[in-house]
């Protein structure tokens, strides 16, 4: 049986424009400061904060820098399409599954006789995905 991860992706607002979305903003507890909370990543959660770079604000294509919150490890689309959500979800997954293969082999973490059975362990594991942007500014 696989594991169960949550997949946060913090989107600032030029991302959520990108992709032509409306999202809610992570409440405040104290009401100040809305839509500027911290999001983590740990053992049931891994979030994303995501950014869009585009060279006009009616572009439909973008960089897009998606980063881990805790690591700051960093995922780099270059000229992305303007896509929904979901079809950014599939490409954040591809790629994070091919960079997690490549820095497993290339550290010696695993032998590459064993990749497959550590893409099949990323592949059954269930990800459920939600979206928020924490960010009052771009």
């Amino acid at each position: 049986m696989g594991y169960l991860v949550h997949i946060v992706i913090s989107a600032s607002n030029e991302f959520i424009k990108w992709l032509g979305l409306d999202l809610e903003r992570i409440p405040s507890i104290d009401s100040k400061c809305i839509g500027t909370q911290a999001i983590i990543s740990n053992e049931n959660t891994l979030s994303w904060q995501c950014q869009a770079l585009r060279s006009h604000s009616r572009s439909k294509v973008a960089t897009v820098i998606a980063v881990e919150a805790t690591s700051r490890y960093c995922i780099i689309f270059p000229n992305l399409p303007a896509m929904s959500m979901a079809q950014f979800e599939q490409e954040l997954t591809r790629r994070w599954l091919k960079e997690v293969l490549a820095m497993a082999t290339d550290s010696g973490a695993i032998l590459p006789e064993n990749v497959s059975g550590m893409k099949n362990q990323f592949n059954n594991t269930s990800m459920t995905f939600s979206s928020v942007i924490p960010h009052i500014n771009n």
